[in-house]
């Protein structure tokens, strides 16, 4: 009986696979959107699909302004992130972010960073999506990490102020 289980599980996936390198090759919007919501359903490839669909919802969202697909596609990758949390993920979600001003998830995400190379700080005169001036809290660089030299003309002490 076991073994009859294992055989329909590794079936199972290879069908799930197929449906979403149909899903990821489809330049169709809806019939992308349907064939990854149909691999969800094949339990061995579930989160590639999830984090899939949720990048889909971004691109989506991006293209046509709509803010529902974007907040879909951002918790999908961010639910994705808390089960498997990979750089690839962690560099959109940091982004999205300081984009979102998601303060908490992005206080988690950079977490992951190497400790004292970064810190959240708040930048004031930012315009947002609206046009409007406001203090944005961004990712601040506190010395060279693996390699990358930080130009100080990029982030001036007098823009950024730098939370304790």
């Amino acid at each position: 009986m076991a073994g009859f289980s294992g055989l329909y599980y590794f079936i199972d996936g290879m069908v799930g696979d197929r449906i979403l390198r149909e899903a990821l090759n489809s330049q169709n919007v809806t019939m992308q959107r349907n064939l990854l919501q149909k691999a969800a359903g094949h339990i061995m490839v579930r989160g590639d699909a999830l984090k899939n669909l949720g990048y889909h919802y971004m691109r989506l969202g991006t293209q046509t302004q709509d803010l529902d697909a974007l907040d879909k596609g951002f918790g999908m990758i961010w639910q994705h992130f808390q089960r498997e949390p990979h750089s690839e993920e962690m560099g959109f979600l940091i982004d999205w972010s300081q984009r979102f001003q998601n303060i908490p998830i992005l206080e988690t995400v950079t977490s992951y960073l190497k400790p004292d190379t970064y810190r959240l700080g708040i930048r004031p005169h930012v315009m947002d999506g609206t046009g409007n001036v406001v203090s944005a809290v961004v990712l601040v660089p506190l010395k060279d990490s693996w390699g990358m030299k930080i130009d100080p003309s990029e982030v001036p002490d007098d823009e950024v102020s730098y939370d304790e």
